[in-house]
Parts: structure tokens; sequence; C-alpha cells
């Protein structure tokens, strides 16, 4: 079973994510969150689950993408969880700043089924097996 996060504040962007996730050829949990502030108030729940995968937006209000990034660098656990980024920024520099705070990858928006297939396969060849 692999415990996935979305942060993201578009009811849309979610629907599309956890249609395709519900396809997926393994188990999982999709927890949801709307904003970065809402996603750490999540990790700090004392009954909260491992997570092992986060899916974010950048845009969002109270606490992006970037902001998010950079509160869960500073936590030793917390920072070894792979997080692919959602933008649909067409500036080069988001996407640069995600890679230097430590995102694995970037999925440009709209999203569609194949973008996030895509994803949910290096998920399963990657994390999902162990």
């Amino acid at each position: 079973m692999i415990e996935i996060l979305v942060v993201e504040d578009d009811d849309a962007d979610i629907f599309i994510i956890e249609k395709e996730i519900s396809k997926a050829s393994f188990e999982s949990n999709l927890h949801i969150t709307y904003n970065g502030e809402e996603a750490l108030d999540f990790f700090k729940k004392h009954n909260s689950p491992r997570i092992d995968f986060i899916i974010s937006d950048i845009n969002m209000p109270l606490m992006n993408g970037h902001e998010f990034l950079m509160e869960i660098g500073k936590d030793s656990e917390l920072k070894k969880i792979p997080v692919a980024m959602l933008t649909s920024s067409q500036n080069v520099n988001d996407y640069v700043e995600s890679f230097q705070l430590n995102a694995i990858s970037c999925i440009d928006k709209p999203l569609n089924s194949s973008k996030i297939s895509t994803m949910i396969k290096a998920i399963e060849s990657f994390w999902a097996k162990s």
C-alpha cells in the first residue's frame, strides 16, 4: 500500500489525479490537502500515515508549493519523501526552483490522463514495489 499526499487547490486537477490513481495496478491511499499549510498540518497530526509520495501544485493560496518544499526540506524525515510538482507556469525559473528544492519532477498543466498516467507508472516502478 502506497500513501500519496496531494497538495492541490484545483478540484478539477484533484479529480483527474484521483481518477487516474484509481486505475493504478498498486493499492494506494490518497490524502488531499488544498495548500502547503494544510499539508504541513497533516504531517503534524499524530495519527497521520507515513507518506510515500507527494504531488504538489506550485501556485496555491496561503503557502505555495515552493514554500511547502522549503518547509519539508527542514525536516530530516519529510525531506526524504519524493515530490512531483504541478504547474501552469511557463516560467522556466519555477521548474528550476522546484528542482533546487529537491522535487523529483515537474508536470505542466493543464493536467490530462496521459500526464498523470506517466507519473503513476513512475510511482509504480520506483516506489510502489518496495
